[in-house]
């Protein structure tokens, strides 16, 4: 009995095909199975969170990823909404808002920019302090001395009030 020559042997599969195949599967699957969770999401009252890595969440309709320690909230069109300075005030924001808990939404963003606005300005004070006392101008080096010192006490009252907050916004029970 007599094997018959294979046409296949010596053939063999090109490394860019099977690249752009696998490549094509893995944005195939990614999207496919976001449409599902998107889909079991509509279907609850409760918003669902899904983990991306080291880039964030996804929480219901939106997306919260970390830019360098900026919390950006962004919606299913990648749009910027807002940034947080904290990963829990944009957790428990989205959650709020998309259960429909305005106010509790809204305490929380409220106080998470001033929080950022208050460490923007520190940073900007600091700065200006050191501008100054290498300038040899301490009379400038006193006032934004002082402003530093202001910025601090808002900024340890407006941890505060976040905290709160959040502490509120963690006992609240969202699936009912």
């Amino acid at each position: 009995m007599k094997t018959v020559a294979s046409f296949t042997k010596n053939e063999s599969a090109d490394l860019t095909e099977v690249k752009a195949i696998i490549k094509a599967t893995a944005l195939y699957l990614s999207q496919w199975t976001e449409q599902q969770v998107h889909q079991l999401s509509v279907g609850q009252k409760t918003p669902y969170i899904w983990p991306l890595g080291d880039l964030g969440y996804v929480v219901g309709r939106y997306r919260i990823l970390n830019d360098h320690g900026i919390w950006q909230l962004r919606n299913s069109d990648n749009q910027l909404i807002q940034n947080f300075t904290d990963k829990l005030s944009a957790v428990f924001y989205t959650l709020c808002y998309q259960s429909q808990r305005y106010t509790v939404a809204d305490s929380i963003a409220l106080a998470d920019a001033s929080v950022l606005r208050l460490r923007s300005n520190i940073q900007h004070y600091e700065a200006s302090v050191k501008r100054a006392k290498t300038a040899k101008q301490y009379d400038k080096a006193d006032i934004w001395t002082a402003r530093l010192f202001d910025a601090r006490l808002q900024l340890r009252d407006a941890n505060n009030q976040l905290q709160k907050s959040l502490s509120h916004a963690k006992y609240i029970k969202y699936w009912e």
